[in-house]
């Protein structure tokens, strides 16, 4: 996830290209509602997290 659609895209297209199915989301609602629809193993988060920090879950 990523507010930043041009970083975010670039990301994917990256992981794309080595064979990775990606899902993108440009906000917090889209995040949750993308990763409970995909089951995502696992996410990037270029937002803040309540701490302040940014996260991989």
């Amino acid at each position: 996830m990523d507010d930043n659609v041009d970083a975010a895209g670039t990301l994917a297209e990256g992981l794309s290209a080595h064979g990775h199915e990606v899902k993108t989301a440009y906000t917090a609602q889209a995040a949750l509602q993308t990763r409970g629809i995909w089951m995502l193993p696992f996410s990037i988060s270029d937002c803040p997290t309540s701490a302040g920090m940014n996260s991989l879950t």
